[in-house]
C-alpha cells in the first residue's frame, strides 16, 4: 500500500471515529467537537518536510494543515494570531518566538501558552530546540 493510499485510509478511519463520537454525544457544542477532532490522533504515519528552515522537521501532514480552533488559545493569543494572519499549525510553526513577541499584547505568558499547545501536537516554533 502506498503512503498516499495509507493516508487516505487513515483519514477515512478518523472520519468514522469522529462521526461515531458526534452521534454518541449529541450534547456537544461546536468548540468541543473541534477539540475532540484534534484529539483523535491518526496512526503514527509521518512525513518529512522543510519549512523555511534548513533544519528538517518531522510532523504529521494533517496536523500542519489543521486550522487552529478558536477554543485552543486564550483571547490574547487568538487576536495576535489573527493579526499575523496565522490560520493553521503549519503557518504557526513557520514563525519564531521573536516574531510572535513583536506583536502588540503578545508577551512571555502568551508565548509559553503557544509553545505548550504546540508541544501537545508534537510541534515547535521555528528556531526552538
Amino acid at each position: 500500500m502506498s503512503r498516499t493510499e495509507r493516508l487516505k485510509q487513515i483519514g477515512e478511519e478518523l472520519r468514522g471515529q469522529f462521526q461515531k463520537i458526534i452521534l454518541d454525544e449529541k450534547l456537544l457544542n461546536d468548540g468541543e467537537m473541534i477539540e475532540m477532532a484534534i484529539s483523535i490522533k491518526p496512526a503514527p504515519t509521518t512525513v518529512s518536510c522543510v519549512i523555511n528552515d534548513p533544519q528538517q522537521t518531522t510532523a504529521n501532514e494533517d496536523v500542519l494543515k489543521t486550522i487552529i480552533p478558536n477554543t485552543l488559545f486564550g483571547v490574547r493569543v487568538r487576536k495576535s494570531l489573527r493579526r499575523l494572519d496565522i490560520k493553521t499549525f503549519g503557518d504557526l510553526i513557520q514563525r519564531s518566538g521573536d516574531d510572535l513577541m513583536e506583536t502588540n499584547n503578545f508577551g512571555t505568558t502568551s508565548l509559553h501558552e503557544v509553545r505548550e499547545k504546540l508541544a501537545q501536537h508534537g510541534l515547535k516554533l521555528k528556531g526552538d530546540k
